[in-house]
């Protein structure tokens, strides 16, 4: 396997434990963190216990081989080894090392805009919903744990209890469910902590790079995929208290389970498309990440320029493609949907007079087609688009601070009446070819189809329906060709009555059936 250089992490959080899984594939390792408020779980850190739990986690996870490492967060040298893995920093303007931090220097996270900075000597953070969960609960646990010491520094080390971070865990799925790092701001250190875990462009959320099923839970793509779900039944709500070492064993292999399989969900085709995809765009692309030199509309690049709302490749694929197409600034909507080429300032600059396109389009074809039948396929396709022209479909505030009152209302894309937009590519003599495009608001989409087989399938198809028709004209009563057992067609062939009726087509049934009801037994007479 190929480095992957990363960390893939996961929190479980119960009242009386709280465990943290990290696992790095290329050291083939896991880093187990943990909180456990009662000694007795873990046997006052006994090493017996962690020889216990590491079976259970080879046990539970059959395709891990590696070695398990404890750290226990009532240490202060644990969380500190957390803190510089994760990166803990609440400089207004963490990618510029000179700038402040109340937390200790060795704390400030490698981001990917240092100077020298080195991809394979920091990896990745992966987690899965982590924007949303797992780094607001680092960002409350960090700066409960680091408090100001006598120089003003978060250097003191106060312990957190479990319970603590359940409560916070608690408050965070009953009223912040939906953007969990709103809840930060009651604090600002804990915001910016939060904060510079994105802006340091190394923290991934593995959910994001599948848009459409960023909302899907890890286990549900896992099982779907084929890969080994875990879970514990002390996760569910009113069953969220440990009562043994063995519990606790079982709750530490599941927490690792998932940080296991999490990195098997990021070796799918699609998911690693999609970090090459926009790990690309950003280093093709420095003004996704560094504000503008000046006004030349061109990158200034360096620690002290990173733009605040920067890209990370975890961003979603509208900023890319409004970023990339616009950085700095923005575009001004047209006041509505227009055909006509070039733009108003660019044929007031070139002189060129403005053409409606679309007029255009049908010009041209019915210039190639004089065929009546034809036009009336275009013309499906022109009756389509001629339904946006002079509308406006954008709803952004943007939008109406353009336009003021001379803003027109928002129409919406569903009213819009879609009939079939597909159309042949057709030879010169009007002949379709085996070539056709589809034509939609996202664009045209070309497509080729296997006409052979498809005239062959319909032939076979016509055939069918041929003798189904014969069939119901030989034996109007579908009952009569049940008892018959067999029918014998034009071409002399012998079909059995399964053919032309269904499997529930039974003597009794059908003789309990109305007989103006019995055609329901039918089968293959369906349209094409």
């Amino acid at each position: 396997m190929s480095r992957l250089n990363s960390y893939f992490y996961d929190i479980e959080s119960l009242t009386n434990a709280f465990t943290l899984s990290c696992y790095r594939p290329d050291d083939q390792r896991v880093d187990i963190y943990y909180l456990v408020d009662d000694p007795a779980l873990n046997d006052k850190d006994s090493l017996d216990f962690k020889k216990a739990a590491a079976r259970r986690i080879r046990e539970k996870n059959q395709n891990f081989k590696g070695e398990i490492y404890y750290y226990n967060l009532c240490s202060s040298a644990a969380s500190a080894r957390l803190a510089q893995t994760f990166g803990v920093s609440d400089a207004q303007y963490v990618n510029d090392p000179q700038a402040p931090s109340s937390f200790p220097g060795q704390f400030r996270p490698v981001c990917d805009t240092d100077q020298g900075y080195q991809e394979e000597e920091a990896p990745y953070l992966m987690g899965y919903n982590s924007s949303n969960y797992d780094l607001t609960m680092l960002a409350y646990y960090f700066t409960r744990a680091w408090q100001p010491g006598e120089s003003g520094k978060r250097d003191r080390f106060s312990a957190v209890t479990a319970r603590e971070m359940r409560d916070f865990n608690d408050e965070l799925f009953s009223r912040y469910i939906g953007n969990m790092r709103l809840r930060l701001w009651q604090d600002k250190t804990m915001g910016l902590v939060a904060k510079n875990f994105q802006m340091s462009g190394r923290h991934i959320d593995v959910a994001q790079l599948n848009e459409r099923q960023r909302r899907v839970g890890l286990k549900r793509l896992l099982g779907m995929l084929g890969w080994q779900i875990l879970e514990s039944d002390k996760l569910k709500p009113g069953q969220d208290y440990l009562t043994s070492p063995e519990e606790l064993a079982d709750l530490i292999a599941y927490n690792v389970s998932d940080v296991v399989n999490l990195k098997e969900l990021f070796c799918h085709p699609y998911y690693q498309g999609q970090f090459i995809l926009k790990k690309g765009l950003l280093g093709q692309y420095p003004d996704l990440i560094y504000q503008e030199d000046g006004d030349s509309y061109q990158a200034k690049i360096g620690p002290a320029f990173v733009r605040k709302d920067r890209l990370t490749i975890d961003s979603s694929s509208a900023n890319f493609a409004r970023r990339t197409i616009c950085p700095y600034g923005r575009l001004k909507d047209d006041r509505a949907v227009s055909f006509l080429y070039p733009a108003a300032s660019v044929a007031e600059k070139t002189g060129e007079k403005q053409r409606d396109i679309l007029e255009e389009s049908r010009d041209f074809f019915y210039k190639l087609f004089e065929d009546e039948n034809l036009r009336k396929k275009f013309d499906r396709v022109y009756d389509y688009y001629k339904q946006f022209a002079g509308k406006n479909f954008n709803p952004s505030k943007e939008y109406r601070e353009d336009y003021g009152d001379q803003a027109l209302p928002v129409s919406d894309l569903s009213d819009v009446e879609n009939e079939d937009t597909n159309l042949f590519y057709y030879q010169k003599d009007g002949q379709p070819s085996t070539c056709y495009i589809t034509f939609s608001v996202g664009g045209l989409h070309g497509s080729e189809y296997n006409r052979d087989l498809y005239l062959k399938d319909h032939a076979l198809w016509e055939k069918k329906q041929a003798d189904l028709a014969y069939v119901q004209k030989l034996y109007p009563d579908p009952l009569d060709l049940r008892k018959a057992r067999e029918v014998t067609l034009p071409d002399g062939r012998v079909e059995k009555y399964q053919t032309f009726l269904t499997a529930k087509a039974t003597i009794k049934l059908m003789e309990q059936t109305d007989p103006a009801d019995r055609g329901a037994v039918l089968a293959g007479l369906q349209s094409r």
